[in-house]
């Protein structure tokens, strides 16, 4: 509809570019193979999809991938073998083939968004900072429950418990510290002045969620934290402010505990 609106002609450029493609196609199977033809087709535009999702960028990606597996790949096949004593050079189809699914490999290892390291790197990351928001969170009504803020903390084992592994929880506890979240009093995590303050706000977000989940979506009580757990992680400014308006503006979550007021005032 919208290519129809500003005057392009889907139809007809879709029929077009079939039979540019059955032509190439039909063109390459007595000098490649019908195998490498579709190799060929394929790991260009693969691997330019694995590395972008801008489309333009990918048009032109996929080219200069093309481009340099042929360069790769006719060198390889021609100058390779001499190197190991052969006179005879090698198919460039099949040198140009491998070249272009080795290309297609390191891209979906390394691609930055969808590769296979760049997602366990971004997995990673976001399970750290779950864990470190799970900490100031934990420290945060460790110091409600003492009603005042008197410094004792939490044992750095206890701490830990939230994050998934035990390295995980290593990392958040040393991200927190380097960010002036926390501070270390003998073999506890202590909140700081900053720090309070984020927890209050994650805190603040938790409890409305709760709220939420309860008096609009009609759970039990008993069964809204876990969701909060997740809910609280992935709240922005203007989605707090649009559910406390909702309730307006609660006070006391289904469990009977203080929400949190926004901004700096951390009074317990």
């Amino acid at each position: 509809g919208f290519a129809h609106s500003i005057g392009f002609r889907p139809t007809l450029l879709h029929h077009v570019v079939m039979v540019l493609v059955a032509a190439a196609v039909v063109a390459s199977f007595e000098a490649v193979g019908s195998i490498l033809v579709i190799v060929m087709l394929i790991c260009p535009a693969a691997t330019a999809r694995l590395l972008t999702d801008r489309l333009l960028v990918q048009i032109f990606l996929s080219l200069g991938v093309a481009v340099a597996a042929c360069g790769i790949g006719y060198a390889g096949t021609a100058y390779a073998p001499q190197l190991f004593g052969f006179e005879k050079s090698l198919s460039a189809a099949g040198g140009i083939s491998v070249a272009l699914g080795a290309i297609v490999l390191a891209a979906a290892v390394l691609g930055p968004r969808y590769g296979i390291l760049g997602g366990g790197l971004r997995r990673f990351r976001l399970a750290v900072d779950v864990a470190r928001e799970d900490m100031l969170g934990a420290l945060y009504r460790d110091e409600e429950q003492q009603s005042a803020a008197t410094g004792a903390g939490l044992p750095l084992t206890h701490v830990r418990r939230v994050a998934p592994t035990f390295f995980h929880g290593w990392i958040a506890v040393r991200d927190t510290i380097a960010r002036g979240l926390t501070r270390r009093s003998g073999d506890c995590l202590v909140l700081t002045e900053a720090g309070r303050r984020q927890a209050q706000e994650l805190v603040r977000v938790h409890r409305l969620w709760e709220s939420f989940l309860v008096d609009a979506a009609g759970f039990r009580p008993d069964h809204v934290h876990d969701r909060a757990m997740e809910l609280e992680h992935f709240t922005s400014t203007d989605l707090e402010a649009r559910l406390s308006r909702k309730q307006d503006f609660p006070a006391i979550d289904p469990h009977g505990k203080r929400i949190p007021p926004p901004g700096g005032d951390h009074d317990m």
